[in-house]
């Protein structure tokens, strides 16, 4: 009874040593909890004092402001890929931006990822509308109509309207962006606009604008527009810096048409005429042209580091010249084809011909081309290259489709005509 009542005792009186802690520490501790204590008050004391005097500039325009310096690039996706079903109506425009689809119809413009998600939506009504994306922003506007509309993957950013329609666009891939209108006194007024949607130029022109575009940097700027002078049809070529109105380059040509203008990706750019094509580097040096022998383009494709024009061979009949060029002029390749084409669109060493119900791959290397045709099921109208696959755009849904599945190697069979769209 002693021994169990002295082993109690002895447990109760056995007291263990607290650690040691050193005192700077401690110190440290305590300036640090009295400085997130301020700091958690300061931060509650401003937003109660910017609540309370700034109210009225806590609006929806300025939170779309601050969106417009966040990073929207979508990551690199490289799961499975589904058939994407539109929201709104029939879809006249498609286009790749930040790697989503973008989707406009009569009256939306939606983002979709590649599992088939509209991440972005809204209203923007017009009869004809027309996209035009770049690596910053992208904008869309209708032929006809006064408004136009800038977003990024998040929300639309900007959207203004203007005292006469809108007949052409362009947008660099630094985020400047340019708009063609008139004026009560000009045929031509072009708008150029800074990243920060601020207007930083006007260019009035007493003639008809056809095309414009802005080099990736947003430095410079080309406009081609045509105009009647002694009975004749005149063009002139202009390349100005968007930030003053001093021309850097003017040419005038006789007797043709401008039909459209683009940069290349290295800066230099083309120009397409009603019966031939030039090419100047980035210092607006002419470097080659190309004549249509007759014959009128019925596809036009300028993009990246190539250009591809399709010519109707006959009068009659589904013949068609495919001439694809390089960025100097050369002529990277000539195929036959048959058939209407409904969309053309550039990757790399591949160009793509689609049609209401197949799709033509022209592969371009070392100075050799090959062409193979696939079957599709009806009712294409646009295809927009996506990574290593395409995506076929019809007026309800676009559709995944794997080349490697169209055009299987020769070891695994014929390549003509074989392959099939993936569901």
């Amino acid at each position: 009874m002693n021994k169990r009542a002295g082993t109690a005792a002895a447990a109760i009186n056995t007291v263990r040593e607290k650690p040691k802690v050193n005192a700077g520490y401690l110190a440290a501790s305590k300036r640090y909890r009295i400085a997130r204590f301020v700091s958690l008050l300061m931060a509650v004391l401003c937003l109660l004092w910017m609540f309370s005097f700034y109210h009225e500039e806590l609006t929806v325009e300025n939170l779309r402001y601050l969106l417009k310096y966040l990073d929207t690039s979508s990551p690199e996706y490289t799961g499975v890929f589904r058939t994407i079903y539109y929201a709104g109506a029939d879809v006249s425009k498609v286009g790749l931006y930040k790697g989503e689809l973008a989707a406009v119809s009569s009256t939306t413009v939606d983002l979709y990822n590649m599992m088939g998600n509209n991440t972005l939506s809204y209203y923007q009504p017009g009869t004809q509308p027309v996209l035009v994306t770049g690596n910053r922003y992208m904008l869309v506007y209708s032929i006809g109509d006064n408004s136009f509309a800038v977003n990024n993957a998040f929300s639309r950013l900007h959207s203004e309207t203007l005292e006469y329609p809108v007949t052409a666009a362009a947008m660099s891939d630094s985020g400047m962006f340019a708009v063609v209108s008139k004026t009560i006194k000009y045929r031509s007024a072009i708008y150029f606009y800074d990243r920060n949607f601020t207007r930083i130029s006007r260019v009035f022109k007493d003639k008809l604008v056809t095309g414009i575009d802005i080099n990736p940097t947003g430095t410079y700027a080309a406009i081609a527009s045509a105009y009647a002078e002694g009975g004749g049809l005149m063009c002139e070529l202009m390349v100005l810096n968007p930030y003053s109105d001093h021309a850097v380059y003017t040419e005038t040509i006789k007797d043709v048409l401008p039909i459209c203008l683009a940069y290349a990706d290295d800066g230099s750019w083309s120009v397409c005429f009603d019966d031939h094509i030039r090419f100047y580097d980035p210092r607006n040096n002419l470097l080659s042209e190309y004549g249509f022998r007759g014959r009128t383009p019925v596809g036009i494709e300028q993009s990246g580091d190539r250009t591809v024009l399709v010519f109707d061979r006959n009068i009659v009949g589904n013949a068609l010249d495919v001439t694809v060029f390089n960025t100097d002029g050369s002529i990277a390749a000539e195929v036959g084809q048959e058939g209407r084409v409904m969309d053309i669109a550039c990757q790399g060493d591949a160009v793509w011909l689609l049609y209401d119900n197949s799709i033509t791959r022209i592969t371009i290397s070392e100075g050799k081309s090959v062409a193979e045709s696939a079957p599709l099921d009806g009712g294409c109208l646009h295809v927009v290259p996506k990574d290593s696959m395409l995506l076929i755009c019809r007026s309800h849904h676009a559709d995944p489709v794997d080349p490697e599945k169209l055009f299987p190697s020769e070891s695994e069979g014929d390549i003509e005509g074989i392959g099939g769209e993936l569901k």
